[in-house]
């Protein structure tokens, strides 16, 4: 009731759409009417509970005919929306532009479609070094997008192999390889990729070559210190009975000793003596390793020392004798074919091999502090051996009396060992104890090529002695 008497029923909706109206409420108020206004019908906005790989959501909730509704949405990782959808109830579509619809005088279900976000288009670059005289790498792309296929050709020239074919993405990552031969591919990561291909030459081969008058080589051994800015690559690698070896930029194999490489090369033999039936009897021109006759002085016999077992290792020979242990120098030096090729020597042990051939020329004061050695035993059938003091005094092989400096008794330790006690000094061990007068002596090639007598448990340069076939 007003206080012009009359009755005045707003609904709350209508008194707010007709609030600004001031010329409508004026009149009313003069004349004193009553002013009745329908209630404004409203609609239902819902979203369809069937929308996958996101959701949405509506402004309101019920809105009445003309209202303008905001639709937003939430996509799942890796979906982007594609279109929304409004239906009226009565199966009609209402327009939506920009995520915006005017509200129909019906309810509506809204609805969206979300879609998958495609792969990136991007490309990446796929670098590939220049052949050389070595070999070529191609690519069949020189840019891809993530996941495609890329196809490398690789051509080999002669005398040249592939040791290393790497794919590394930017950021330090490889890739995957697939197939083999000269037929590689590979997937393309979402990052620039360069190929890395390493070609070497063949590696040095150990057999049996005539080098000149009286020289010869056979079997590979670690020797020359690496040349300085020359990679080693330590994923390349092969066991070679003692050592672990490494393959080179320059094709070679290289052993790794206290944190420097040595590359690993021919073996360099003096030929003392060629048989009647072309067997030939070879020493070698160089200390090869650094090693005690034996650790403990409890054996003076060459049959028993840890050098013989050494240089024999766990011998394929098949002789009866039994060197027990690891690989040793026979295993490391030689494959298993050139082994074949190095008879098994009947090695004298017994007191004429411990006495130098100039014996008989003794005094006989001088010869009693030679005799009885004592220490003499049965001979030992190896493939590898060192010499005994009788064949170090042997004219016929090039040497000389025992106190005489001789040339060709004067060793000189390869880079390998060079730095060892014993090696380094240029001393080479004998397999000849020396007398029970001289407890835990052996002789040993001294620095000026004279023999002289040296503890058992000391360390001196190793230098084998084989015997091979007429045929190698």
């Amino acid at each position: 009731m007003n206080k012009f008497g009359k009755k005045i029923f707003l609904p709350i909706l209508a008194l707010l759409m007709l609030a600004s109206c001031s010329d409508f409420f004026n009149d009313a108020k003069k004349s004193g009417a009553a002013i009745v206004v329908p209630p404004e019908p409203v609609f239902s906005v819902t979203v369809s509970k069937d929308i996958k790989n996101g959701s949405v959501s509506a402004s309101c909730a019920l809105a009445a005919k003309g209202t303008r509704i905001e639709l937003s949405n939430a996509p799942a990782t890796g979906y982007a929306l594609s279109a929304y959808a409004v239906a009226g109830e009565d199966g009609s579509s209402v327009p939506v532009a920009d995520g915006k619809f005017t509200m129909p005088a019906q309810n509506v279900v809204v609805s969206a479609t979300f879609a998958a976000i495609p792969a990136p288009s991007e490309s990446y670059n796929v670098t590939v070094p220049a052949g050389t005289e070595r070999g070529t790498v191609k690519a069949d792309k020189t840019t891809a997008k993530e996941g495609q296929s890329v196809a490398l050709e690789i051509t080999i020239q002669k005398g040249y192999e592939l040791i290393l074919l790497d794919v590394a993405a930017a950021d330090g990552s490889f890739v995957t390889l697939e197939g083999s031969g000269t037929k590689r591919t590979f997937k393309m990561p979402a990052q620039n990729v360069e190929v890395k291909p390493v070609f070497v030459a063949f590696a040095t081969t150990g057999e049996y070559k005539e080098e000149g008058t009286n020289l010869a080589t056979f079997g590979l051994w670690p020797q020359t210190k690496k040349a300085a800015g020359l990679a080693v690559y330590e994923r390349v690698s092969k066991n070679a009975g003692c050592f672990t070896y490494c393959r080179g930029d320059d094709g070679q194999w290289y052993s790794k000793f206290k944190d420097e490489w040595f590359k690993v090369e021919r073996v360099s033999w003096r030929v003392l003596e060629t048989d009647s039936g072309g067997q030939k009897f070879l020493l070698a021109e160089n200390i090869l390793y650094a090693k005690a006759f034996n650790s403990s002085r409890n054996t003076m016999y060459y049959k028993d020392s840890d050098i013989r077992k050494w240089l024999n290792g766990n011998s394929s020979s098949g002789s009866a004798s039994d060197y027990g242990g690891e690989p040793g120098f026979l295993q490391t030096a030689f494959t298993a074919d050139e082994q074949k090729s190095i008879v098994d020597t009947s090695v004298a042990n017994d007191e004429t091999s411990t006495l130098p051939v100039e014996f008989d020329t003794f005094t006989q004061k001088d010869k009693k502090s030679w005799v009885p050695n004592g220490y003499d035993t049965e001979p030992t059938t190896d493939k590898i051996f060192l010499l005994s003091i009788n064949e170090a005094t042997r004219t016929e092989y090039g040497f000389g009396h025992y106190d005489d400096k001789i040339d060709k008794r004067v060793k000189t330790p390869v880079d390998f060992c060079a730095k060892e006690d014993g090696a380094r000094a240029g001393h080479w061990s004998l397999r000849s104890p020396a007398s029970k007068q001289h407890v835990n002596q052996i002789q040993i090639g001294f620095w000026d090529g004279t023999i002289v007598m040296s503890g058992v448990t000391a360390t001196h340069g190793v230098v084998p002695a084989l015997r091979v076939k007429n045929t190698p």
